[in-house]
């Protein structure tokens, strides 16, 4: 009866068969492709597999016109979402006292900060030759913060600027720019922001972007904070943003570089602009491409060591004749400019480090005529590769629109990350544009989830529930070789 119930299941026909192995878990249908060998060729069906992945998690591809993303094999697409999906948090990191703003990563993967509203930022050495081996360098801080919002390495990984507001003590509505040398931590320069809540960006490796709004003529100044071998910082005007000289403030930067074409940057920043009777607010994702040249960055040598904690800063009227220019930063001009406006309040953007998309996370005005927010966060990706918008739901807010959260996601292609104030993660494929999994790991607010530059197994993510928590993605393939 055995031999007989057996035979009637090898002898089911192929389109039924089929039919069972899609209610199976990846596991069952792997040790299904070990019974016979009429299994393990039906279960090597590419069309099978496709089906199997859009129930899944749908895809977009049979919508395009472009057939180079394709997959050649459906049952290797499958394996990779349900490794990535299968992401993890293995270890919780509780040092800070009070709610995590950001956190960032250096483009080596050695480093880690977190910002914190504790007025703290702390940096974090990522051992080389284990990503679960995380120690404390150091931890900045200064009477002069309010709280540190940000903290960003620049493209050699020898400065660290961290964007703080002034302290509620000194009733200065300025934000602070401080620039700390890596990895000794002492302190380099400074510069300012208006209004305080407004965030800074690398521009170059010796130069830094940043603005200020400018009551006289209701714009914002744009400038570029650089950096001379003796430290004497200088602050230069590159542009004004006015757009019809309607009220206008830019709170956020994210620079990219042409990897064809190194000397091309992209500035990509969000700015809003109200009428004279500030009824209408209008968000605006606006980029603009620059000439930009540099020297080139050195580790070893090329700005002069930095100064001790309380040790003045090197003056030389004399400079040795021998010593290597200094670093400048020459923006030639803007090759273009374009700008899409959003029906939302922006609360975070970041571009990718191949200036090939731009991600910008709003929740959606409920009437367009009223500054009510909606509940939900969407992040708008802006495709310059292929001149391509779309959108997907990135999660849920909770909060008001006069009390809202800066929520910022983040690209490690081909996936990335978003959060929302429910406390769950959320990752996203480009090639699909589909959530492959949402996480809620969190009791609070996620602010930032990032992964690492150099792993993109090695995922972090901060909370206001004054937690860091480090996550992993699988390495091996949960479907075996067999399939």
């Amino acid at each position: 009866m055995e031999n007989c119930a057996t035979d009637q299941w090898l002898r089911l026909p192929y389109d039924i068969l089929l039919r069972v192995f899609h209610h199976l878990t990846p596991r069952d249908l792997a040790e299904c492709s070990l019974v016979a060998h009429s299994w393990y060729i039906a279960l090597r069906d590419n069309l099978f597999w496709k089906n199997h992945f859009i129930d899944k998690w749908g895809t977009t591809l049979n919508k395009s016109d472009d057939q180079e993303d394709v997959p050649a094999s459906w049952l290797a697409e499958y394996a990779e979402f349900h490794r990535v999906s299968n992401i993890q948090p293995w270890l919780t990191l509780r040092v800070h006292t009070d709610e995590v703003l950001h956190v960032a990563f250096s483009h080596s993967g050695r480093y880690l900060a977190t910002s914190s509203r504790d007025c703290t930022v702390v940096i974090w050495m990522v051992s080389p030759y284990s990503r679960k081996s995380v120690t404390i360098l150091g931890i900045l801080t200064s009477d002069s913060w309010g709280y540190a919002m940000k903290a960003e390495f620049n493209q050699s990984d020898t400065y660290l600027a961290v964007t703080t507001s002034a302290a509620n003590e000194t009733r200065d509505e300025r934000g602070i720019i401080s620039i700390y040398h890596i990895p000794s931590l002492t302190y380099v320069s400074n510069t300012y922001t208006f209004p305080r809540d407004t965030y800074g960006a690398w521009f170059g490796d010796h130069s830094l972007v940043t603005s200020h709004y400018n009551f006289n003529e209701a714009v914002t100044d744009v400038y570029l904070h650089e950096l001379s071998r003796r430290y004497v910082s200088r602050d230069r005007l590159i542009f004004s943003e006015d757009l019809n000289r309607a009220r206008c403030s830019i709170r956020m930067f994210s620079v990219a570089r042409e990897p064809r074409n190194f000397t091309e940057v992209f500035l990509f920043y969000a700015t809003s602009y109200a009428d004279d009777n500030r009824l209408i607010h209008t968000h605006v994702i606006r980029c603009i491409k620059f000439a930009h040249s540099e020297a080139p960055p050195q580790r070893d040598g090329g700005l002069a060591t930095a100064p001790q904690v309380g040790e003045s800063r090197p003056h030389d009227n004399n400079p040795p004749a021998a010593e290597s220019p200094e670093p400048v930063s020459e923006v030639a001009g803007i090759l273009e400019q374009y700008h899409c406006c959003v029906g939302g309040s922006i609360v975070g953007i970041e571009s990718d480090i191949t200036a090939r998309t731009v991600l910008v996370n709003y929740r959606p005005w409920v009437d367009e005529s009223r500054t009510t927010i909606g509940q939900d966060l969407i992040i708008k990706v802006f495709d310059f590769e292929v001149n391509l918008l779309w959108s997907v739901n990135a999660g849920k807010a909770l909060t008001d629109s006069d009390s809202f959260f800066l929520l910022f996601p983040s690209s490690c292609y081909p996936y990335f990350y978003s959060s929302d104030e429910m406390g769950s993660i959320r990752v996203f494929d480009y090639r699909h544009r589909t959530c492959l999994c949402e996480k809620e790991e969190h009791e609070d607010v996620v602010s930032v989830v990032k992964a690492s530059p150099t792993n993109p197994n090695f995922v972090v993510s901060v909370s206001d529930d004054h937690t860091i928590k480090l996550w992993e993605i699988p390495a091996q393939k949960p479907v075996p070789e067999c399939l």
